[in-house]
């Protein structure tokens, strides 16, 4: 039920709902979060997929990915995942400065752009 609700919701929304125990869903992998217990998916035949992460007191956080990390890793990454990529890549360029290393702050400022602009070229392409 939550989630054909999350389909529906534009991206990046998130409903908060009680568990209900997860029918169909399987296990996976997700981004540390405080009190977060364990992460569920359910993949459709399209590769978009309804994402709950089970929380601490019985409830859920529910959103729907254009990709599941299942079909396209990089794909997850790219469309669903982008601000965390970013937030790594620019965490990569930090400690570059930081460290006085012209090749390291190169790294992070060149897969900086790099996401940017595949995220970029998926909106255009999806327009």
């Amino acid at each position: 039920m939550a989630c054909a609700a999350a389909r529906l919701l534009p991206p990046g929304f998130r409903l908060i709902v009680a568990w209900d125990g997860g029918c169909g869903l399987r296990r996976t992998l997700g981004a540390p979060k405080p009190g977060k217990l364990a992460d569920y998916e359910l993949t459709g035949p399209d590769c978009s997929r309804c994402h709950v992460v089970l929380l601490r007191g019985g409830l859920s956080e529910v959103h729907a990915d254009r990709v599941s990390p299942r079909c396209s890793p990089l794909g997850h990454l790219l469309v669903d995942a982008w601000k965390l990529v970013v937030w790594v890549h620019g965490a990569v360029g930090v400690a570059g400065v930081a460290a006085g290393s012209a090749w390291l702050w190169l790294t992070g400022v060149a897969g900086l752009a790099l996401t940017l602009i595949g995220r970029l070229l998926f909106l255009l392409a999806t327009r």
